[in-house]
């Protein structure tokens, strides 16, 4: 278990068991982050108390699956431009393709497992899946590797290969068979059409600015109708919508980074009305705007 104030140790901390990790403190450092890690095979398990606010944003490699967890405070996360909202004793899986970054609370403890994806061995995935730890789908996986946490098994398994491969066979059948069988249910989804890619490029270049959906549809090269169904069918959500998310996407971490006060962050933003502006981000991160500032103080 490490114990660390160093921004740099920490995240290289992470790498032994997890990705090349930034760590970047939002705001003082209070107290000493305190990481631990081991390995079963193709799983990586870290158990991570960073002891304040902090940012992260973690290298992307395709070849790996994620499953993280919350056992205590909340955590923003955006995985591939798809946000993500944590609370305690929730959690989501993922495999990202192109970045993770993220947004912890100070009182957050995480359990992040790593996956190799050719022990899954999935050839269609979910963006993300989203799961509560004590709910029917994952609840028997997180008290089998609870269990495993806790022995002293891991210490004689270090010395004998073969009860090390046993156990990685056991978290293997009962996540294949049980637990991502239950919470995917088998409905994966492709990662998006061209027009719909080349539409949340054109979003995240001019979110601020008053984007139509004539606008919007002009850029991806389609029509509008057409984008509307293909964003619906692809990201669940319209195509305005999406631009709202990344509006209140970036505005959280404006707020975060202690740099701007509620109202600038949403005019920077693009919100012409402070109350649409926050009614639209407590229903996104389940706090007022307000509460996500004072997080930095």
């Amino acid at each position: 278990m490490l114990e660390s104030s160093r921004p740099r140790e920490t995240g290289l901390h992470l790498a032994q068991f997890l990705t090349e990790t930034k760590v970047t403190p939002i705001g003082e450092w209070r107290r000493p982050a305190r990481v631990g890690g081991l390995r079963i095979g193709g799983f990586s398990f870290a158990l991570i108390d960073l002891g304040t606010s902090m940012a992260l944003e973690a290298t992307v490699r395709a070849d790996h699956f994620l499953i993280m967890s919350c056992l205590r405070g909340s955590a923003w996360m955006n995985v591939d431009g798809r946000s993500i909202s944590v609370s305690a004793g929730t959690g989501f899986v993922a495999r990202p393709l192109q970045y993770l970054k993220a947004r912890l609370s100070s009182d957050c403890i995480r359990l992040v497992v790593r996956i190799e994806s050719h022990l899954l061995g999935l050839d269609k995935y979910p963006e993300r899946a989203q799961f509560t730890v004590d709910g029917p789908a994952m609840r028997p996986w997180f008290e089998l590797v609870q269990f495993l946490l806790s022995s002293s098994l891991l210490e004689v398994a270090e010395h004998d290969p073969a009860l090390l491969r046993s156990m990685e066979g056991v978290l293997f059948g009962l996540l294949r068979s049980n637990s991502l069988r239950s919470l995917l249910d088998s409905k994966h989804s492709p990662i998006a059409s061209s027009d719909v890619r080349r539409a949340e490029i054109f979003i995240r270049a001019h979110a601020p600015r008053d984007i139509s959906l004539k606008e919007l549809a002009e850029a991806a090269g389609t029509v509008p109708r057409t984008l509307q169904s293909h964003f619906m069918r692809y990201r669940h959500v319209t195509p305005m919508q999406f631009l709202r998310n990344v509006r209140l996407d970036t505005a959280r971490d404006l707020l975060l980074s202690g740099r701007m006060q509620v109202a600038d962050a949403a005019i920077e933003c693009g919100f012409g009305h402070q109350s649409r502006f926050a009614h639209h981000y407590r229903r996104r991160f389940g706090e007022s705007p307000s509460t996500t500032l004072q997080r930095t103080e």
